[in-house]
């Protein structure tokens, strides 16, 4: 007889664990925005997993990420402010996501500051 998994007893019947995703970390001198010469200030970790429609930089970057990955990427102080306060943003308003989504296309961690 098979018995419920641990996993299944936590989560209800039929639960299986998807695949992990894999950690990319890209390599940047400056900051990871097209425009922007300033240097890596600190960097935020993100989670795509469905892509925005291009409408400004950050979305551009959003749109060069892979899918269901977590990306390391470097940001200027300017920039990694704006990625932290358009995260939260997007996450706190349901209204931004596709339609029919259960969550937001971006998922952060905490972004992490470098030695200043």
């Amino acid at each position: 007889m098979r018995r419920p998994t641990l996993d299944e007893k936590r989560y209800g019947p039929g639960f299986r664990p998807g695949p992990s995703p894999q950690v990319v970390v890209k390599a940047y001198k400056k900051c990871a925005v097209e425009e922007c010469d300033d240097p890596v200030y600190g960097t935020a970790e993100l989670f795509i997993d469905d892509t925005p429609p291009q409408l400004d930089w950050y979305t551009r970057l959003l749109a060069k990420l892979p899918l269901h990955s977590w990306i390391i990427i470097p940001f200027c102080e300017g920039h990694l402010k704006e990625v932290i306060y358009k995260a939260e943003e997007v996450t706190q308003e349901p209204g931004l996501w596709a339609p029919g989504r259960d969550n937001p296309p971006v998922l952060p961690r905490p972004p992490k500051i470098l030695g200043v």
